[in-house]
């Protein structure tokens, strides 16, 4: 049929003036692509009468060269099914203005013939919209990219929500799924550091004010490092509301160096959200029938506050929102649009408005009544945000950023690089950006432009990182930069470059710093351990072609730890200064003198000093320490121990200290304040020592110790009066077996700072057994030795005091005995602490009396309820008339001062005789008992 006809057809005139009422664009193609009707919204799209398009074939719509023109021809198969195509194309109106627009089409039989139905609906504003949103996301995502700082997100209840790989870095964690999720507090170093930053800095958040703070923090493996620190809060408002969230942008400042940075943004951090399904019905009010239920989560609501009849779409709409939407709503149920879409403000329950995407989808009845109404609601707040996003984190970096286009022209700069150079916003943006302020190097010399690194990424699509030059500031000034410049990257093609850089003037002078104390110690101007190993490794190589031998000294301070810890460092600082002071004197000139670490330190003499002038300068210094140093009013002892050792042009300079190291460490063992020289079969005592010290420390976590208990007695009724308690070894590894004695171990255990550990395992294993040897019939104390090593230390004697406390001991159960040298050098503090014992009813003895340094004054004073003999005046006691007069006039006094006598080491009857004869208190040794585990002397005491 002709379209003439069609005109003489009254029913066709009626539909055809119906169809030019429709606002949308509507036409009526034939299968074979030639027009036969354009209503009048479609031509007036189109900029041509509707009566010159009838006839003309499709493809003339769309541009002669678009990807559109044979979308007709690609569809008409599907549409001849049946079926309802719906898709994006372009026409072209008749001034040459293409237009993008939605096509959905469909296919309907009029009186036999099948005709193509389109309906164009025009979406220029939606693709600008895009076009601008993800213009906004690139250029954020090239700031992210290039940043050398770690960003974080920080919910209202203070999770970490999403950061970037650098601040994973910084806080050591092997993956983003690492630190995301973790709550605020486990980057701090402690709780109460994460209390103190809060109340410190919240109110400043509040007040919306931006922050920028120096900070320890601390990594994932606990490690601590310092951090400079920049908060904002994500709402504007004043006073800001928290709960929105804060943007922290952190960098590493610990290192005052050069590290290298590489970053790696997470690119979809603002993307995606989970979408909320809607059922609702298009009459007044908009009811909402159904709503998934993570809508709370999204709007707050829950699904029932939703569905209730006193809540309805329309009242969610923002009020200047719902006019527009609900046109765009009857626009597409008049037309039977099965999908349409829709954007919106949404109030959430906190009175909030956030913006949606809605992609709805309409079922209808047959007679067109709509059946079924779903919107699916996609929250697009932070897509549009992104912009304010980049924005606050361009002003909230410490780092200088800036943007150059094609023709290298400043295109944005941030607060930071303006501050760091000295410009104004607009005396940068728009103009020549290396002739302002890269246009040189630090001498002065001209940066071609074609050279300028900022700009290279433009034409090489490669990264570059910088490290050694300068940027210009406006008054004229330079200072050095290290900077990453990256190419930024629209629809494939490098449209310009990103630059951050940051001011590295207190890491360039850190350098020299470090450069110029390469050599020596900051503290007492010594050569460092550098220097001198330098220097030893020189000398080792001019004697190989010389008969003389120059000689090193190891130098340790004795004591100095505990000169710090109870003086404070600054007194130890100055105390080091006037042992180097004393020192020097008996120094040549020629002498190297350095202090390798803390208190220690090397002295390599001259070639010409022989090893008995050597001995003799060793021996010297060791005699400057008799006198004691007067540090600000301290009197302060202290000594020196030296190992020496001959420089062997056959050995390296390690195997030279180590040789040193191990006469020093013999030095030490045999009561410090002297000098030894090296010998090879030191080492073999050096590494028995080492393996002694491995085994025991062992032991002592796997508690392999057994005690054992010597029984005391009475020498009248020869009945048992007291037990000593005494540590053995006996499952000790085959590899130390032949120095399992005490006599072996327990110097091991004292010098290796094991000694207390010892001790504290006797009172638990006492506290256990006690109870047994009471069921028996024992009601005397338990003695225990304690070490000088404890005795010197008031906090060992703390811990010892609340062990006993904290355990089923009695301090009435328990006597303690001291030898009187280690009596002698009680500190005050340990007295003091000695009393406690004492006035709680534990009971002291002085142990191997007349081995030590004893007076009658000692004697006196010794607070003391036993003093115990020593064996080797027992052993001869019967046979050795000095011997007896020393054990008779020690018994004497010892009544005469109210204390008891107990005698060590008796192993005869006419031993126990003699001291009976005496009147000694108590006697200890083989001939009554030997020292027995538990059980054996349990038993012994049944059978007394």
């Amino acid at each position: 049929m002709s379209f003439s006809h069609v005109l003489d057809d009254l029913e066709l005139k009626d539909h055809i003036q119906l169809l030019d009422s429709l606002p949308v664009g509507m036409g009526i193609v034939e299968t074979n692509g030639t027009i036969r009707f354009i209503n009048k919204a479609f031509a007036e799209m189109l900029g041509r009468s509707a009566k010159e398009m009838v006839g003309m074939h499709q493809s003339s719509l769309h541009p002669e060269n678009g990807e559109s023109k044979n979308t007709f021809a690609q569809h008409i198969e599907a549409l001849v099914k049946g079926e309802i195509i719906s898709l994006e194309a372009e026409v072209l109106r008749a001034d040459g203005e293409i237009i993008p627009v939605e096509i959905t089409a469909n296919t309907v039989l009029w009186r036999g013939e099948s005709l193509v139905v389109g309906i164009f609906k025009q979406i220029t504003k939606r693709k600008e919209a895009l076009a601008l949103l993800q213009a906004s996301q690139r250029e954020m995502n090239a700031i992210f990219e290039t940043s050398q700082v770690g960003i974080m997100l920080v919910d209202a209840d203070r999770m970490i929500v999403r950061c970037n790989q650098r601040m994973c870095d910084l806080f050591g964690a092997k993956s983003l799924d690492e630190l995301v999720g973790q709550p605020v507090r486990t980057i701090h170093v402690s709780e109460e550091t994460y209390v103190e930053f809060g109340q410190r800095y919240f109110f400043s958040l509040v007040k919306n004010r931006a922050m920028h703070i120096e900070y320890q923090f601390k990594r994932l493996d606990g490690s601590i490092f310092w951090g400079r620190i920049s908060g904002k809060a994500m709402d504007d408002h004043v006073p800001a509301d928290l709960s929105k969230g804060v943007i922290w942008v952190l960098d590493d400042i610990s290192e005052m160096k050069a590290v290298e940075h590489d970053l790696t943004v997470e690119r979809n951090l603002f993307a995606g959200g989970p979408t909320v399904i809607l059922k609702w019905a298009p009459y007044e009010g908009w009811p909402i029938i159904y709503v998934s239920k993570n809508v709370e989560t999204i709007l707050g609501y829950t699904s029932e506050e939703m569905m209730s009849p006193k809540c309805s779409f329309e009242k969610l709409i923002h009020p200047h929102d719902f006019p527009g939407a609900k046109k765009i709503l009857e626009d597409s149920l008049f037309g039977q649009y099965k999908h349409f879409e829709l954007s919106y403000r949404l109030k959430t329950k906190s009175g909030e408005y956030r913006n949606f995407y809605d992609y709805n989808q309409a079922e209808y009845h047959p007679n067109g009544e709509v059946k079924e109404l779903y919107g699916y609601l996609v929250d697009m707040t932070e897509y549009f945000e992104v912009q304010k996003m980049s924005d606050l984190l361009l002003k909230s970096t410490t780092e200088g950023i800036f943007g150059i286009d094609l023709q290298g022209r400043t295109t944005f700069v941030n607060p930071a690089a303006l501050q760091m150079l000295g410009y104004e916003e607009s005396e940068l943006l728009g103009h020549q950006n290396h002739s302002l302020i890269h246009h040189s190097d630090a001498a002065g010399h001209e940066i071609p432009m074609k050279d300028c690194q900022m700009s290279l990424p433009i034409k090489t699509r490669s990264d570059y990182h910088v490290t050694d030059e300068v940027l210009w500031r406006k008054d004229g000034t330079y200072f050095p930069i290290e900077y990453w410049s990256t190419p930024i990257r629209q629809d494939g093609q490098v449209v310009g470059s990103v630059v951050t850089f940051k001011d590295i003037s207190e890491i360039v002078a850190q350098k020299q710093k470090i450069s110029d104390l390469a050599y020596f110690d900051n503290l007492t101007g010594l050569p460092n351990r550098q220097m001198f190993f330098d220097a030893l490794k020189e000398e080792l190589i001019r004697e190989r072609d010389s008969s003389h031998r120059a000689v090193m000294l190891l130098l340790d301070l004795d004591h100095f730890k505990e000169i710090n810890d109870s003086l404070g460092h600054p007194i130890g600082d100055k105390l080091l200064l006037a042992v180097i002071s004393r020192i020097r004197r008996k120094l040549h000139e020629k002498d190297v003198f350095a202090r390798m670490g803390g208190d220690e330190f090397g002295i390599l003499l001259s070639h010409n000093t022989g090893g008995i002038e050597a001995e003799c300068v060793a021996d010297s210094i060791v005699a400057l320490f008799n006198d004691t140093f007067d540090i600000e009013g301290h009197e302060v002892k202290t000594s020196v121990s030296v190992g020496i050792v001959f420089c062997d042009p056959s050995k390296t300079r390690n195997e030279m200290i180590s040789e040193a190291d191990t006469a020093l460490y013999h030095a030490k063992s045999s009561g410090r304040s002297c000098a030894v020289f090296f010998e090879p079969s030191m080492l073999d005592k050096v590494h028995r020592d080492v393996t002694l010290f491995g085994a025991l420390s062992h032991a002592i976590e796997h508690q392999e110790f057994e005690l054992y208990y010597q029984l005391q007695y009475d020498p009248n009724t020869k009945q048992p009066a007291g037990a000593e308690a005494l540590i053995r070894w006996p499952k000790a590894p085959e590899a130390v077996r032949d120095f399992n004695s005490p006599a072996d171990f327990i110097p091991i255990a004292e010098r290796r700072n094991l000694i207390q550990a010892l001790c504290l395992w006797e009172i638990e294993q006492v506290a256990k057994d006690l109870p047994l040897l009471r069921a028996v019939g024992y009601e005397h104390r338990i003695s225990i030795n304690l070490s000088g090593k404890q005795l010197a230390s008031s906090e060992d004697m703390g811990q010892l005091l609340k062990a006993i406390q904290d355990s089923d001991l009695a301090f009435t159960d328990l006597e303690f005995e001291i030898t009187e040298t280690a009596f002698a050098e009680l500190s005050e503090e340990v007295q003091k602490l000695l009393d406690v014992f004492i006035r709680n009813g534990a009971e002291l003895a002085i142990d191997d009396f007349g081995t030590g340094f004893s007076s009658l004054a000692v004697l006196r004073q010794l607070k003391s309820t036993y003093l115990k003999i020593d064996k080797q005046f027992i052993d001869h006691v019967h046979s050795n008339a000095d011997d007896y007069a020393i054990v008779a006039a020690t018994i004497s006094m010892s009544k005469a001062l109210g204390k008891k006598v107990v005698a060590e080491g008796v192993e005869s009857e006419i031993q126990l005789q003699l001291l009976k004869e005496l009147n000694c208190d108590l006697i200890q040794g083989y001939y009554f008992a030997k020292p027995q585990p538990l059980q054996a002397v349990c038993e012994q005491l049944k059978n007394t």
